[in-house]
């Protein structure tokens, strides 16, 4: 931060009216682009609730907001993958269920994959890669993913859930060497410049698990999610968050 008055700048130290001060050192900030993929258009979303629980998730006492099941997402709901089995991210309130269960299944409804993932309860980022057992995501196809919270280890109509939808396509050869990289904020720009958005955040997700106090990490991410449809309270929130798995 430059000031009006002279100073003369010694690395981090500066001196000012003779005496020592540390300058103060601004969190650095880097916007994640995203391209959008216009040419291809969003399937039909099963839910418009952004997950939002009837009468609170599994607890009576809590309230709706605080009780909002988050899909990372942008506002289409929609989003590009270049890997055959892609993480999916939410934010999960506190809430006294012990699982969750997940469902993937493709336009014709047909059963992709299913399982149910445990949860620790508390608040904070969730996130889960389709793991070796679920069989490939075609190219060119469209699969819709279902998160629904299990209230007393049971899934109801009631259950508070987010879903969203997913296409894999095979990446040129240039964000093929990019995807094979290790997680980096500039493996995010690529990602997110190329429109994979799956990819993208779950590249970010990965970096602020691994160093959670890093905040051009933390920054990074809360202007990514500027993409989606989160109010601004949602994305100070989420950019406070741990990711618990």
């Amino acid at each position: 931060m430059y000031r009006t008055t002279p100073v003369l700048a010694l690395g981090s130290m500066v001196l000012t009216m003779g005496s020592w001060a540390m300058a103060p050192m601004a969190a650095a900030s880097v916007n994640i682009p995203f391209k959008s993929p216009s040419d291809k258009p969003a399937p039909r979303r099963a839910s418009t609730s952004q997950g939002a629980s009837r009468g609170g998730l599994c607890d009576s006492a809590a309230t709706a907001e605080s009780a909002s099941v988050k899909a990372l997402l942008p506002e289409s709901h929609y989003g590009l993958t270049a890997v055959e089995r892609p993480t999916i991210v939410a934010y999960l309130p506190e809430t006294s269920a012990t699982e969750v269960f997940f469902s993937l299944k493709d336009e014709a409804k047909q059963l992709h994959f299913e399982t149910s993932l445990p949860i620790s309860g508390k608040a904070g980022l969730f996130s889960f890669q389709l793991p070796a057992q679920a069989p490939a995501l075609e190219p060119s196809k469209h699969y819709q993913w279902f998160l629904a919270v299990k209230c007393n280890g049971e899934l109801r109509p009631s259950s508070p859930f987010i879903d969203g939808w997913v296409q894999r396509v095979i990446p040129n050869a240039s964000v093929a060497t990019i995807v094979a990289q290790a997680p980096s904020i500039a493996q995010a720009i690529s990602l997110g410049e190329a429109g994979f958005w799956y990819d993208t955040i779950a590249t970010l997700t990965q970096l602020k698990r691994q160093q959670p106090q890093n905040s051009e990490i933390a920054q990074s991410w809360r202007n990514f999610l500027g993409w989606t449809a989160l109010n601004p309270q949602e994305l100070d929130t989420l950019t406070t968050s741990n990711v618990l798995q």
